[in-house]
């Protein structure tokens, strides 16, 4: 977003859309409150860009948003029978923590798709200022008390730990629905939301038909080869190799979509490496063998991980708009890399290998 920012992309009146799952959706909270506290415009500097939006997301980051809720959630039995508790408490905590907009509070411009996945009817589950929904089990006008933080807590909820998010209260408001009568009946009985990931790990169906132009940031892990490891390993493998299927099927669309002239755009991910001799980035192993498996659990990032991922997002993204649609750079190459001190040459990449050895394991008790 900071390389958006500084090309001017977020600010163009026709930038249209914010379109979000799993844990981008923290940072697409994070730039609807920065535009909220800054009376609804984009910072005119990236002083006030570090200031009202990626400092708050930043501190975010520091802190463990799921240890002491899940703690709580399975240790404590009297919370053992409270479905909603771990997504809820996990929205209480995006909202003290990042954001207490209300979902009609979201800006007008750009408009946000924050993205769940409609678990009865195996949709995407999208919400906005305007309205929220899947087009099977229908649509709705948000309700006025309806937080962000809590469409952004079942955008980001991952299974099974967290949630899924049951919305029986305001179910039977949704309106419209594709799917049958009797399907939408036995849907709506007990609707819950998962994370966006689930159906839509790259965010783009609210926008990849009524676009022009797409920009996607992919955050998900690489696929990488394993040797067998048993029965259970198979299970859980069987599982990865659909997940990774699905995506790279949606990956091949936008391809066709670019090759095609139908839509412009690019992509950019964990695995994206700089595109051209001496530019700077990481290399393409090490962002193969450490920054794919740093962990997205909601856990608190130090400041190493949070910087070398912000460099590697800033770079990829500057690289891929760069070659694909160097229209949007207007004469703007400068590159100021959020944390240069964490690139080489000033910090080679085996020093790196050593301070972010064990980012990839997940502590039970967290991090901070």
């Amino acid at each position: 977003m900071r390389r958006l920012f500084e090309l001017g992309v977020l600010q163009n009146p026709e930038f249209r859309t914010v379109s979000s799952v799993s844990g981008g959706s923290l940072a697409a909270a994070a730039l609807a409150q920065g535009l909220a506290a800054n009376n609804g415009a984009f910072p005119s500097d990236l002083d006030g860009w570090i200031k009202n939006v990626e400092g708050p997301l930043r501190a975010l980051t520091r802190t463990d948003l799921r240890t002491g809720v899940l703690v709580r959630k399975y240790l404590l039995p009297w919370k053992w029978r409270d479905q909603d508790y771990a997504v809820e408490t996990l929205a209480a905590r995006i909202k003290e923590r990042l954001t207490p907009l209300m979902l009609g509070d979201l800006p007008a411009r750009p408009s946000f798709a924050i993205c769940a996945t409609d678990l009865s009817f195996g949709a995407n589950f999208v919400f906005s200022r305007e309205r929220m929904g899947s087009w099977l089990a229908g649509r709705m006008t948000p309700p006025s008390d309806f937080p962000l933080a809590l469409a952004v807590a079942a955008s980001a909820a991952f299974p099974p730990l967290f949630g899924p998010l049951r919305l029986q209260a305001i179910a039977s408001s949704l309106k419209g629905g594709k799917a049958s009568s009797t399907e939408r009946a036995a849907g709506l009985a007990d609707l819950r939301l998962s994370d966006g990931g689930v159906y839509d790990n790259l965010g783009v169906e609210p926008l990849w038909k009524s676009h022009a132009v797409v920009l996607v940031s992919d955050g998900s892990g690489i696929f990488q080869g394993e040797t067998d490891q048993g029965l259970l390993w198979r299970i859980k493998r069987f599982q990865a190799i659909q997940e990774e299927q699905t995506r790279r099927l949606r990956r091949r669309s936008l391809r066709i979509g670019f090759k095609k002239g139908s839509m412009r755009g690019a992509t950019w991910g964990v695995g994206s490496v700089r595109t051209q001799p001496g530019a700077e980035g990481y290399s393409r192993a090490f962002a193969r063998e450490v920054l794919s498996n740093i962990r997205t659990d909601l856990d608190a990032f130090n400041g190493v991980e949070a910087g070398v991922l912000m460099n590697h997002g800033y770079l990829s993204a500057a690289a891929a708009i760069a070659v694909h649609v160097p229209e949007l750079q207007h004469g703007v190459v400068d590159l100021r890399p959020p944390y240069p001190d964490l690139l080489p040459p000033m910090t080679d990449e085996v020093g790196l290998r050593v301070a972010l050895k064990g980012s990839g394991t997940r502590k039970t008790l967290g991090r901070g």
